[in-house]
């Protein structure tokens, strides 16, 4: 079955089932002829392969990122929150009782704690504010998930901590 320009199946959305629209605007290959072009660009057939950056070139490139995408040039610039130091009262001794009364479980997943230690999390993103009431065991996942829309994480987190009040 072929696919003619301009089709677009599923709506302009990646499908495994019947490919991907490329870059072109409504061609769609199909996942035979999307595995030979990922094919003809790896190994010694990649048009980079073996050869080296010039050390200006790579000095260009460096100058050229600087700052692009730390602090304000960011997408996950906070406000610059991140920068505020953690209290003395933040221990590891802290942190392992807040993970002792959530019994090693992440209070959003569910995740039992395993190898590595869950996170210990600031519900009010306060790192000042080191009371029981203000944190939270987390899993690395969920804690991850919590650098976005944060107005909505407290509002969840304080909803879960109730249960410790």
């Amino acid at each position: 079955m072929g696919f003619q320009k301009g089709h677009t199946r599923n709506n302009g959305k990646n499908n495994p089932m019947f490919g991907t629209i490329s870059p072109r605007k409504g061609v769609i290959f199909s996942i035979k002829t999307r595995k030979k072009m990922s094919e003809s660009h790896k190994g010694e057939k990649h048009h980079l392969f073996g050869k080296k950056h010039k050390k200006e070139t790579i000095q260009k490139m460096s100058e050229w990122r600087k700052g692009k995408f730390s602090g304000e040039k960011s997408h996950f610039w906070k406000g610059g929150i991140c920068k505020i130091k953690y209290t003395q009262d933040w221990t590891e001794t802290l942190k392992r009782s807040i993970r002792e009364r959530d019994k090693y479980i992440c209070q959003l997943c569910n995740k039992p704690q395993e190898k590595k230690a869950h996170h210990v999390h600031h519900i009010n993103y306060d790192k000042k504010n080191c009371s029981p009431s203000n944190l939270i065991t987390l899993c690395c996942n969920c804690h991850g998930r919590m650098a976005t829309n944060i107005e909505y994480w407290k509002e969840i987190l304080k909803n879960i901590i109730k249960k410790y009040e």
